[in-house]
């Protein structure tokens, strides 16, 4: 009886431990402490870096040269509008997704060297980061300005709810449609 305990336990044990190592390892979406990270958390703040600006994917993902490799960069603690999702006609671009993108084509051009606060990677694979160029937060201008709206919990900073605050006041560029779709609920519908 004693011997066949200690194969239950050491079969347990071998199997909580893989589990274990397969859930850590899992590409872009546990921290170092092996913590989940979404892609709005301002907490798990990495290191800095720089980058210089190759092109634009979206009005919250861009693309820059870091160190000699190619790196996403999907703006974090914001939701900019979706471009179309799954080629399903329901699932148009959304509202302003074009002017988001040009928007961020404009405030950051091509070839312009940007610093990058990195807090992690998403499972995606994308670096989660605030890009700041001219000594200003870019993703906070993208919310002051109403391309993108705030996304995230207590752990996004109060200057970018108030900038949100400010320009929905505006009815600045989202906020200037009264029937527009969250993008989060955009994509919740779209999958």
């Amino acid at each position: 009886m004693n011997q066949r305990m200690l194969l239950h336990f050491l079969l347990a044990g071998a199997i909580a431990a893989f589990m274990f190592c397969a859930a850590s390892s899992a590409e872009g979406r546990t921290d170092k402490g092996g913590r989940k990270i979404p892609w709005h958390d301002f907490s798990t703040w990495r290191y800095n870096t720089q980058g210089v600006v190759l092109t634009h994917f979206d009005g919250d993902t861009t693309v820059v040269r870091e160190g000699g490799e190619e790196r996403r960069i999907r703006l974090i603690g914001i939701d900019a509008p979706e471009f179309g999702h799954s080629g399903k006609a329901v699932c148009a671009d959304q509202p302003y997704a074009g002017k988001a993108k040009l928007a961020l084509e404009s405030r950051l051009p091509k070839g312009a060297v940007v610093e990058i606060k990195v807090f992690g990677d998403d499972a995606y694979g994308r670096l989660l980061g605030e890009i700041f160029y001219e000594g200003s937060s870019v993703n906070l201008w993208l919310v002051r300005n109403g391309y993108a709206e705030v996304y995230g919990g207590r752990s996004v900073p109060a200057q970018y709810r108030e900038a949100e605050k400010l320009a929905k006041a505006e009815r600045l560029g989202i906020w200037a449609d009264e029937k527009r779709e969250p993008p989060r609920k955009y994509r919740r519908r779209c999958r």
